[in-house]
């Protein structure tokens, strides 16, 4: 792993950035747009019901989830773009590693998500009063098996693509869709069917969002710590496997040859 060739990844990514309107569109757009709606639905429950904890469930629950979505897609399309512009090949052509790779999308992907997150977290607080830092280290430790998981999730579908060229690139947008009705991230585990609770509970998202919601409320839950640290480094790391076993066989095929 070389420095000076993760830096070049990272000052490519930067040009795709700056030069292409949606991905600076999308930093800010679409999380902005999620808050607004739940932010007004959340205050038109609370004054209907007087519900404290709904801004937690929704406010709250819409910026972690679009944090988790930011990042897992932030890895899935900067490596599309190289296959889009038909220039994967010439990118593998170079010395550079599967972790150089893993590790610009990475730090990239980071550096958007946290923008993003600020920008949602002060929208909250200056709009809708909820200041997302109440609950304190009990409450935002939880970002970091959420960083994880989003990590293993873009992995696995760059993986896919890597194997399966860009007819699979729909799994970038669609995989968090699927898991997000399990995730609990609006509503409690309780409110699920216990077929999809089970589900639930191998996902490690839902131990974040119900230990989010405990820990914003002052209560720090090792039990649902544990189990989002556990799951995501299982998930981080069999995804990881995907993603180099992935571009190994398409670098043994030719396959990269096609784009």
């Amino acid at each position: 792993m070389r420095l000076y060739r993760i830096n070049a990844l990272l000052l490519k990514y930067w040009y795709v950035t700056i030069n292409s309107m949606d991905r600076m569109f999308d930093i800010i757009y679409w999380p902005i747009i999620g808050l607004v709606v739940f932010g007004f639905t959340a205050l038109y429950i609370k004054s209907a019901a007087d519900i404290p904890s709904i801004f937690a469930f929704l406010i709250g629950g819409t910026i972690l989830w679009s944090l988790f979505t930011r990042i897992q897609q932030d890895i899935g399309v900067y490596i599309l773009e190289d296959f889009w512009s038909r220039n994967i090949a010439n990118t593998f052509a170079t010395p550079v590693t599967d972790s150089e790779i893993f590790l610009s999308v990475t730090i990239f992907g980071i550096i958007r998500s946290v923008i993003s997150f600020l920008v949602m977290a002060t929208i909250a607080a200056v709009f809708y009063h909820f200041n997302l830092f109440t609950g304190g280290l009990a409450a935002l430790a939880f970002i970091i098996p959420l960083f994880l998981f989003a990590w293993g999730i873009g992995l696995m579908t760059s993986g896919i693509i890597f194997r399966y060229g860009t007819r699979m690139q729909t799994f970038t947008w669609s995989v968090g869709y699927l898991i997000e009705p399990f995730s609990a991230v609006y509503y409690p585990l309780t409110t699920l069917p216990v077929i999809m609770q089970k589900i639930a509970h191998a996902l490690p998202t839902m131990y974040v969002f119900e230990g989010f919601r405990l820990g914003f409320n002052g209560v720090f839950s090792w039990h649902h710590f544990s189990w989002a640290m556990g799951l995501s480094l299982c998930y981080l790391l069999a995804s990881y496997f995907i993603f180099v076993s992935s571009i190994r066989w398409a670098r043994k095929t030719g396959f990269l040859t096609k784009y």
